[in-house]
Protein backbone atom coordinates (compact mmCIF):
# COMPACT_ATOMS: atom_id res chain seq x y z
CA UNK A 1 0.00 0.00 0.00
CA UNK A 2 1.47 3.34 -1.02
CA UNK A 3 1.84 6.29 1.29
CA UNK A 4 -0.91 8.18 -0.53
CA UNK A 5 -3.32 5.26 -0.15
CA UNK A 6 -2.57 5.00 3.57
CA UNK A 7 -3.19 8.71 4.07
CA UNK A 8 -6.39 8.58 2.00
CA UNK A 9 -7.66 5.66 4.08
CA UNK A 10 -6.81 7.61 7.21
CA UNK A 11 -8.73 10.64 6.03
CA UNK A 12 -11.72 8.54 4.97
CA UNK A 13 -11.73 6.59 8.25
CA UNK A 14 -12.50 9.77 10.20
CA UNK A 15 -15.64 10.63 8.18
CA UNK A 16 -18.08 7.98 9.54
CA UNK A 17 -17.42 8.65 13.27
CA UNK A 18 -17.60 12.41 12.75
CA UNK A 19 -20.85 11.98 10.84
CA UNK A 20 -22.24 9.77 13.62
CA UNK A 21 -21.38 12.44 16.20
CA UNK A 22 -22.97 15.08 13.97
CA UNK A 23 -26.22 13.12 13.83
CA UNK A 24 -26.33 12.35 17.56
CA UNK A 25 -25.20 15.69 18.97
CA UNK A 26 -27.03 18.17 16.72
CA UNK A 27 -30.63 18.91 15.77
CA UNK A 28 -30.14 16.71 12.70
CA UNK A 29 -31.30 13.76 14.78
CA UNK A 30 -34.79 15.26 14.43
CA UNK A 31 -34.65 14.36 10.75
CA UNK A 32 -35.42 10.77 11.68
CA UNK A 33 -38.62 11.45 13.55
CA UNK A 34 -41.85 9.62 12.89
CA UNK A 35 -43.38 10.60 9.56
CA UNK A 36 -40.06 11.73 8.11
CA UNK A 37 -40.61 10.05 4.74
CA UNK A 38 -44.13 11.47 4.37
CA UNK A 39 -42.94 15.09 4.58
CA UNK A 40 -39.83 14.63 2.45
CA UNK A 41 -38.40 17.86 1.04
CA UNK A 42 -35.37 18.57 -1.12
CA UNK A 43 -33.28 19.04 2.01
CA UNK A 44 -34.45 15.67 3.28
CA UNK A 45 -33.53 14.00 0.00
CA UNK A 46 -30.05 15.52 0.08
CA UNK A 47 -29.66 14.41 3.68
CA UNK A 48 -30.74 10.85 2.81
CA UNK A 49 -28.29 10.80 -0.10
CA UNK A 50 -25.42 11.95 2.15
CA UNK A 51 -26.50 9.36 4.71
CA UNK A 52 -26.37 6.67 2.01
CA UNK A 53 -22.90 7.83 0.87
CA UNK A 54 -21.48 7.76 4.40
CA UNK A 55 -22.98 4.32 5.02
CA UNK A 56 -21.48 3.05 1.74
CA UNK A 57 -18.11 4.49 2.76
CA UNK A 58 -18.43 2.75 6.13
CA UNK A 59 -19.05 -0.63 4.50
CA UNK A 60 -16.16 -0.07 2.08
CA UNK A 61 -13.78 0.79 4.93
CA UNK A 62 -14.88 -2.25 6.95
CA UNK A 63 -14.13 -4.50 3.97
CA UNK A 64 -10.73 -2.88 3.30
CA UNK A 65 -9.68 -3.00 6.96
CA UNK A 66 -10.89 -6.58 7.44
CA UNK A 67 -8.96 -7.71 4.36
CA UNK A 68 -5.91 -5.84 5.67
CA UNK A 69 -6.32 -7.42 9.10
CA UNK A 70 -6.92 -10.97 7.94
CA UNK A 71 -4.14 -10.96 5.35
CA UNK A 72 -1.57 -9.82 7.92
CA UNK A 73 0.70 -12.04 9.95
CA UNK A 74 -0.57 -11.04 13.39
CA UNK A 75 -1.65 -13.74 15.88
CA UNK A 76 -5.20 -15.06 15.82
CA UNK A 77 -6.06 -13.57 19.22
CA UNK A 78 -5.11 -10.11 17.96
CA UNK A 79 -7.24 -10.54 14.85
CA UNK A 80 -10.15 -11.70 16.98
CA UNK A 81 -9.68 -8.69 19.25
CA UNK A 82 -9.81 -6.28 16.34
CA UNK A 83 -12.94 -7.93 14.96
CA UNK A 84 -14.56 -7.58 18.40
CA UNK A 85 -13.58 -3.90 18.48
CA UNK A 86 -15.05 -3.41 15.00
CA UNK A 87 -18.31 -4.90 16.24
CA UNK A 88 -18.44 -3.16 19.62
CA UNK A 89 -17.19 0.32 18.71
CA UNK A 90 -18.70 0.52 15.23
CA UNK A 91 -17.44 3.42 13.14
CA UNK A 92 -15.33 4.72 16.03
CA UNK A 93 -13.00 1.74 15.64
CA UNK A 94 -11.95 2.71 12.11
CA UNK A 95 -9.65 5.65 12.96
CA UNK A 96 -8.24 3.62 15.84
CA UNK A 97 -7.39 0.71 13.54
CA UNK A 98 -5.92 3.03 10.94
CA UNK A 99 -3.78 4.82 13.52
CA UNK A 100 -2.49 1.67 15.21
CA UNK A 101 -2.19 -0.76 12.29
CA UNK A 102 -2.25 0.90 8.85
CA UNK A 103 -0.32 4.11 9.44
Amino acid sequence: MSKFQRHLLGFLSFIPPLYALLIVLTPLKGMFREGFLENLTTTGLVFLFVHFLVFSLLVFLYVVFLVHLLSGSSPRWEKAGWVCLFILLGPFSLPLYWFLRVR
